[in-house]
């Protein structure tokens, strides 16, 4: 019942690639966590970790759209910051949820957006700060 990262989700930004299969990777421990019947406050601190890691992340993808003047970072932020308290009514449906539904809910919730995401806006962000480094090195 994981969901992994694939390379079609790279970015081609080192550091966001390998910050994007923690992601994965963390939502995958929730998951198992869920499935194992851990307890809810084992629950309830991987969801806080989640939420904190993704906070970092965005930090990071800002931090680079900043320093390439991507054109789309007001948009992209905007995004961020929305999904951030989304994610906080998320967390209280985890908590009041069954094993299955808490497992739906991370699975369409939380890797479903974040796949979304990163197709929609963090694969033109990183064509668009390739092509400004190369620019910029030339």
């Amino acid at each position: 019942m994981s969901v992994e990262w694939t390379h079609n989700l790279s970015v081609g930004i080192t550091e966001i690639d390998d910050q994007h299969r923690e992601l994965f990777k963390r939502a995958n421990n929730l998951i198992d966590a869920i499935s194992l019947g851990k307890s809810w406050e084992e629950v309830a601190r991987l969801t806080a970790f989640y939420q904190n890691y993704l906070s970092a992340h965005y930090q990071t993808e800002e931090k680079y759209m900043i320093r390439y003047s991507d054109p789309l970072y007001v948009s992209h932020k905007a995004q961020h910051t929305l999904y951030l308290m989304e994610f906080s009514g998320i967390k209280q449906c985890l908590m009041c949820s069954d094993s299955d539904t808490a497992i739906s809910l991370v699975q369409e919730a939380i890797v479903g957006w974040l796949s979304n995401h990163i197709e929609q806006s963090d694969k033109p962000m990183g064509r668009f700060i390739k092509s400004a480094k190369h620019k910029k090195a030339a």
